[in-house]
C-alpha cells in the first residue's frame, strides 16, 4: 500500500507539474527557481557551526562563512568541480533534449 501510495502521488505530482508548466510556464519556473535558491541556504557546503556541542542535527545552528574565512582546501576544490560538473550535465541535457524536440516536431 505504501509504495501504491508512493507511486500514485509522483505520478500525480509529475502530471501536476507538467499541467502547471504547459498552462503557466513563466510563474512555475520563477517558483520552482525561487525553491531551489531558497534551499542554497541549508545545502551550502561552507558554514560555521555555532553549536559544536548539540549532537542532534535538527537542533545545530549554523551561519554562513565570510569570503575571507573560506578554507581553501580539498573540500572547497571538490565543491567548484562538482558545481562544474553539475552545469555541464545540465547544458549536456538542455542540448539534448533540443536536438530530441527539433527531431520530433519535423
Amino acid at each position: 500500500m505504501f509504495a501504491l501510495g508512493c507511486a500514485v502521488g509522483l505520478i500525480g505530482f509529475a502530471k501536476f507539474l507538467k499541467w502547471l508548466l504547459h498552462r503557466h510556464h513563466a510563474v512555475t519556473m520563477a517558483t520552482l527557481c525561487g525553491f531551489m535558491a531558497g534551499s542554497l541556504l541549508k545545502i551550502w557546503p561552507f558554514q560555521r557551526d555555532l553549536t559544536p556541542e548539540i549532537v542532534e542535527l535538527k537542533h545545530k545552528r549554523f551561519a554562513l562563512m565570510n569570503l575571507a574565512e573560506l578554507p581553501i582546501d580539498g573540500r572547497f576544490w571538490l565543491t567548484l568541480v562538482v558545481a562544474g560538473l553539475a552545469v555541464v550535465l545540465v547544458l549536456a541535457l538542455d542540448r539534448l533534449s533540443g536536438a530530441n524536440s527539433r527531431s520530433m516536431t519535423k
